[in-house]
């Protein structure tokens, strides 16, 4: 699928997770943090709340390479197109691609001025600032363009147990986005684009309410498995649901407010409870930059991609979703440094495109990335 700017805008969608509003088989979600967001197509992708793994669905923005999904989940800026692709993608973007690929083209400068400017307001007192100028610089030789992106909404989660610096509200948004780029054409057959992006995010994600607490058991009498397992095996399926749940019941004698007593939840209470000193709040940086050098042969043109770029992210959560101090992850950041640069053919003949793309092969292309603290489980 391939996405253009006014697509986007009349759905609404102004970062990856909402693309699913205009690309059907494409889901972006996030699990225990922002940090480790996921992408799959069509139901395929790499899922697990763990720095260290890499998307089978990965995210290229202007031909760089974002080493991690959540990396993408800030706001996108001005776009001329976002191009979901179905199924592997090794042979073009490598060997990450295996399950499909979401490849962002942002919008270039251009030599004639434009500006645009949108606010947004919305419910839990949300606000969205935008705005965006491009213009000449030289005339036909040097443009610019610079994009920003402002938002902040309350959290929509409220915290029945705020105490000890933990937050009141969570699941909110506190993030902003500039981008800046310059079109440089010395040549009708050359030109030379360079682009540098910072995004900051101070934001609590990601609680859960309880959608359900029923405990069910096997009412009928079944055969003994075989070794090593020696359970019984359920072969028709039968389930009865209990009046009460044994491990809400633990719960609720060490003061869990939630789950509630019983085996009803209310899932749409909005409500949940956050160990008093722990906290779901991270802070995530994002920036880098890239040049982009095309040059025109003739019926071929070769691109050369250079990149560098630096991600640093909080990693707390209170990943037992109660009030009583199970477990949780300490805020130990994740840094992720990445050197990218990569060589891009691309030959067009009887209206045919082959691409050949080189990411990683010896000295012609490489993409280093290098994981510098790594976050750990607090405590059991």
């Amino acid at each position: 699928s391939a996405v253009n700017a006014e697509t986007l805008q009349n759905s609404g969608a102004n970062d990856i997770r909402q693309l699913n509003q205009v690309a059907p088989s494409l889901l972006v979600s996030s699990t225990g943090s922002e940090a480790n967001g996921s992408a799959r197509i069509r139901g395929i992708g790499t899922v697990g709340d763990n720095p260290g793994l890499e998307s089978s669905v990965p995210v290229f923005i202007d031909g760089v390479y974002r080493s991690r999904s959540g990396i993408g989940l800030n706001e996108l800026g001005e776009i001329d197109r976002v191009e979901v692709l179905r199924g592997p993608q090794g042979t073009l973007f490598g060997r990450n691609a295996s399950a499909g690929l979401i490849n962002i083209i942002t919008r270039s400068p251009e030599f004639d001025w434009h500006g645009n400017a949108e606010a947004t307001y919305g419910n839990y007192d949300q606000k969205r600032i935008a705005a965006g100028i491009t213009g000449p610089l030289i005339a036909e030789k040097l443009a610019f363009r610079v994009d920003g992106v402002y938002v902040k909404r309350d959290g929509f989660y409220k915290n029945v147990t705020a105490a000890n610096g933990t937050e009141s509200r969570i699941n909110d948004r506190d993030r902003y986005f500039v981008r800046g780029q310059l079109l440089f054409n010395p040549t009708a057959q050359l030109s030379f684009r360079v682009i540098g992006d910072y995004s900051h995010r101070k934001e609590s994600c990601c609680g859960a309410v309880y959608y359900s607490q029923v405990e069910t058991t096997d009412p009928t009498a079944n055969t003994a498995g075989v070794a090593p397992f020696f359970g019984t095996v359920n072969a028709y399926g039968a389930v009865t649901s209990n009046a009460s749940n044994r491990i809400v019941d633990i719960l609720r004698r060490q003061g869990a407010v939630f789950p509630l007593a019983g085996n009803k939840a209310d899932p749409f209470s909005r409500q949940v409870a956050v160990t008093p000193g722990q906290t779901y709040r991270n802070t995530t940086k994002d920036y880098g930059g890239s040049v982009q050098a095309d040059w025109d042969l003739g019926g071929a043109t070769f691109t050369s991609i250079t990149a560098y770029r630096e991600y640093k992210s909080g990693n707390a959560s209170d990943i037992d979703y109660t009030n009583i101090d199970l477990t949780h992850r300490a805020d130990e950041p994740i840094e992720l440094v990445v050197e990218q640069r990569a060589l891009q053919s691309r030959f067009l003949r009887e209206g045919v495109e082959l691409a050949i793309r080189v990411a990683v092969v010896g000295a012609v292309g490489q993409i280093d990335v290098g994981i510098v603290d790594v976050a750990r489980i607090a405590r059991l």
